[in-house]
């Protein structure tokens, strides 16, 4: 019998500023400055909830809560909030988050994508 995966992608935008640390003065990215960016979460598992769902879509919107608050990166990142960072920082969060929402066992955080002005940094687990 087959055995399937389900894959589910959630996106979400919010608009930030932050400042690149350790570029040249003239740098363009070296002076406080905004993007608009794009956040997707692809989460996966062999075995859906009793509802039929990866996730309760709730908290999902935990996570677009969490974007929306991130208005200032460097508040709340450790240190430079590349697109490459930012991407680490939510796939560590959606960690945690999977962990308190009593989520599937099988669930886990594929990769996380972060775009901002066209370039995109995605990380994801390597089994």
């Amino acid at each position: 019998m087959a055995r399937y995966r389900y894959i589910v992608n959630k996106t979400c935008e919010f608009e930030a500023l932050h400042v690149i640390q350790g570029l040249s003065e003239r740098h363009p990215e070296s002076q406080l400055h905004g993007h608009k960016f794009t956040l997707d979460i692809t989460l996966s598992t062999f075995d859906l909830d009793e509802v039929g769902m990866i996730l309760d879509p709730l908290v999902f919107d935990s996570l677009q809560a969490k974007v929306n608050r991130a208005t200032d990166l460097g508040k709340i990142l450790a240190t430079n909030p590349t697109v490459e960072l930012l991407a680490k920082y939510f796939m560590d969060h959606m960690n945690l988050v999977l962990l308190n929402a009593e989520a599937q066992d099988e669930v886990r955080v594929e990769k996380v994508t972060v775009t901002a002005d066209g370039m995109s940094a995605t990380i994801e687990i390597v089994p």
